[in-house]
């Protein structure tokens, strides 16, 4: 069943935090909220150092998680279409930007009340993106798994990407592994469609420009905006309907053409947003219509 009401649009900052590039993790306990990227995990353990009682767990080769966040206590379902004794190994879907989903699910209903308890999606667009739906504030599905490379077209990643992609670039194009692993981490998204920068702020300023500049920003940007509709309307299948879409980080939170763009693909699911507030990146940017 759809919503019998228009849906709210909203933005919620979630703090900032250094990227990768810039890691600090300061010498101090972390609560049971985070889930690392395997990617970065080996800089995050060798600046931790764990004290008794933290749940820190050994999940796969190479992969360290400090558990129990909001991601990792849900109802997912964690399984990867994959054999059983690989699994066993520790593929399975874990999810990412748990500390921000979790802040989002104490923020919300300060906000908005009983209408965060119902079916919710946060859109976590930064350089890297996700989606997080959630019921009674607890997350269900989300659009990341094994890695932070699934899901959203991003910065400089993929998002979702046939497996047989990749077979292709080592069997027929001959790229090493870490050649494919620097394709997919850091020169694909929109930077890689675009030819231009991975900020959609800087893409869209190409848009109107004359040749294969101006029509590449064009198709980097409705690749990445159809993408995020496409997982949100996945999500809102799994939540039955939609009351509430947040949209939050950095791209969400200062990008108001991207949310216009989103919500305006959207409007089937009621959805309506009120320009000038959305220009004005209010808290709010619903229509009261």
């Amino acid at each position: 069943t759809w919503p019998s009401t228009s849906c709210n649009a909203s933005w919620t900052p979630a703090g900032k935090r250094p990227g990768p590039d810039s890691l600090h993790v300061p010498r101090r306990r972390f609560g049971q909220n985070f889930l690392a990227d395997p990617h970065y995990v080996a800089r995050i353990v060798d600046a931790v150092a764990p004290q008794p009682g933290d749940n820190l767990v050994e999940i796969g080769p190479g992969l360290a998680a400090l558990t129990g966040g909001l991601v990792a206590r849900a109802g997912h379902i964690t399984a990867i279409e994959i054999a059983r004794d690989l699994a066993a190994s520790g593929l399975r879907r874990y999810g990412f930007h748990g500390l921000s989903y979790d802040y989002m699910s104490h923020t919300l209903p300060e906000r908005h009340g009983d209408l965060a308890r119902g079916r919710t999606i946060v859109a976590h667009l930064g350089s890297g993106a996700s989606l997080c739906a959630m019921q009674n504030l607890q997350s269900v599905a989300t659009t990341m798994g094994f890695s932070a490379l699934d899901g959203l077209m991003m910065g400089t990643r993929t998002g979702s990407l046939d497996p047989g992609a990749l077979l292709y670039l080592m069997e027929i194009e001959k790229l090493s592994l870490e050649e494919v692993g620097s394709t997919i981490y850091n020169q694909s998204g929109l930077l890689g469609v675009s030819g231009i920068s991975a900020e959609p702020h800087v893409v869209v300023a190409h848009e109107n420009d004359p040749g294969e500049v101006g029509e590449r920003a064009c198709i980097a940007l409705a690749l990445y905006v159809r993408r995020i509709v496409r997982e949100i309307g996945a999500l809102t299948a799994v939540l039955g309907g939609l009351d509430l879409l947040v949209f939050t980080a950095g791209v969400g939170e200062h990008n108001a053409f991207v949310r216009e763009r989103v919500c305006r693909d959207l409007t089937f699911l009621g959805i309506r947003i009120d320009t000038d507030a959305n220009i004005a990146d209010a808290l709010t940017i619903s229509s009261n219509d």
